[in-house]
């Protein structure tokens, strides 16, 4: 979310944004639409506080090392009731 001066004194949500990359730096580039100010701002990363597992605990007791899913996976697509789906797999 980029967030831009109004035509007020607040702030709103920009509607059309650009990455340029052709920079050593890369930018954000926002704007309200054709004819108004261009904003820029640095394109970086910001670490996530509060990361959380790739997986969760059912999750992880599905996709256990060195174990086969297949008994899992059969039985998913026959609790679906498509057979489309059997095909498919």
């Amino acid at each position: 979310m980029f967030l831009i001066p109004d035509e007020g004194e607040g702030r709103e949500v920009a509607p059309f944004i650009q990455v340029d990359g052709d920079t050593d730096y890369p930018k954000l580039m926002a704007t309200q639409g054709r004819g108004c100010n261009i904003h820029m701002r640095a394109l970086r990363a910001i670490p996530n506080p509060y990361p959380r597992p790739q997986f969760t605990r059912k999750e992880e007791f599905l996709f256990q090392d060195h174990k086969s899913f297949t008994p899992l996976v059969d039985q998913a697509i026959h609790l679906e009731g498509n057979s489309m789906l059997a095909a498919e797999v």
